[in-house]
């Protein structure tokens, strides 16, 4: 599972997205090196051992647990537990039209695989999700680069609009 798999979920978002968020990569950096070392570390030593297979089950739960402790240590936001009715609210309003892109998104995603599963069975919907991920896997990367570094970038500028033009 490759960090940038949009199907997968990292195991603290919020702490990675405010190091983003604060541009703290350096830390970032630290805590996803760690971690793939962490994998490493614990995948060989279980494969010597003679656990096979969940040699590298071991090996992601060593990786995602190093990742959630280091993102948490260091990155400077520190949450605070805070009960507002009226976010409260427009969290729910928001999290509603949030839900309904989600699922039509869900549709159109998934829809052809869908289609391809039924009419076409197993193998082939295989030979079709590995070709149209490594067809897509170029532009999902540059995008994703851009959309890290230039996201933290414009929220800095959001209540500047004269440097924004800029």
């Amino acid at each position: 599972i490759e960090r940038s798999d949009p199907d997968t979920m990292d195991s603290c978002p919020v702490f990675q997205m405010m190091m983003e968020k604060r541009f703290e990569y350096l830390h970032k950096m630290w805590a996803e090196l760690a971690s793939t070392a962490a994998f490493g570390g614990v995948a060989l030593v279980h494969a010597f051992l003679g656990y096979g297979v969940w040699s590298l089950v071991w090996g992601y739960v060593a990786q995602e647990l190093v990742l959630a402790v280091l993102c948490a240590v260091l990155c400077s936001f520190r949450p605070r537990l805070v009960f507002n009715r009226r976010i409260a609210g427009e969290l729910l309003t928001y999290g509603t039209h949030l839900f309904g892109a989600g699922a039509i998104n869900f549709l159109i995603n998934q829809g052809d695989r869908a289609l391809i599963s039924r009419m076409l069975g197993k193998a082939p919907l295989g030979y079709y999700s590995e070709s149209y991920k490594w067809g897509s896997q170029p532009i999902f990367q540059v995008g994703m680069v851009l959309s890290r570094v230039t996201f933290p970038a414009y929220s800095k500028l959001k209540d500047k609009p004269a440097e924004l033009k800029d």
